[in-house]
């Protein structure tokens, strides 16, 4: 008699172990929601790096452009820095 109860309560505080592990496997603050919480903040962050190399690598043929041509030089110089060679004609609107 004593031997099945103390079998009967060790198997509810065991079931009642499993429930509790479950729960905060399931809901608690290490558990999937903060799984899927990082799963997506991979997502952008892996879109992000994507993006960055895009950059990275049209700036490295920008470089390209400017170090061997002369033609990104003076597209610079005219449109941004808005200067113009000795004999060119220059308009201004208003």
């Amino acid at each position: 008699m004593l031997k099945e109860l103390k079998r009967l309560l060790f198997r509810c505080f065991f079931g009642l172990e499993i429930v509790t592990f479950l729960y905060f496997y399931a809901f608690g603050s290490q558990g999937l929601p903060a799984w899927y919480a990082l799963q997506q903040e991979t997502k952008l962050l892996t879109a992000e790096i994507n993006q960055l190399q895009n950059e990275l690598v049209a700036l490295k043929n920008f470089i390209f452009m400017f170090n061997n041509f002369d033609l990104p030089k003076e597209k610079i110089a005219r449109e941004q820095l808005q200067m113009a060679r000795a004999d060119d004609i220059i308009f201004y609107f208003k």
